[in-house]
């Protein structure tokens, strides 16, 4: 039923399209929604796999890396250093409870 809603809609409804393109004219490149800005950004200075599929990978990871760390659930508030590898440094980061809810109940009865 839906598919043949959005047949004929599609049918009737004009799509606003652009002009036929101009060769002697190049339109202003399009930007990127803000949560792909990064990504954006690493394109312009590295080969498209590396920024687009290498470098995120390195980061969800690296995310998931943390979730296995040794005796997390004792280690909560203790501050660590990563070796972040992409960026040739090191990190702080705190450990935290994995899962957001809160535990008293405070904020889902308020």
């Amino acid at each position: 039923f839906v598919t043949l809603v959005l047949t004929v809609w599609s049918i009737v409804i004009d799509a606003p399209l652009e002009e036929h393109a101009n060769p002697t004219k190049t339109p202003n490149p399009s930007k990127a929604p803000w949560y792909f800005l990064g990504l954006q950004e690493m394109l312009v200075y590295f080969d498209a796999w590396y920024a687009g599929v290498v470098l995120p990978s390195f980061i969800v990871v690296g995310l998931i890396a943390l979730g296995l760390l040794v005796n997390g659930a004792q280690r909560h508030g203790e501050r660590i250093v990563i070796h972040d590898p992409v960026r040739g440094g090191d990190i702080q980061a705190e450990v935290c409870n994995p899962i957001f809810v809160d535990p008293e109940g405070v904020r889902v009865r308020a």
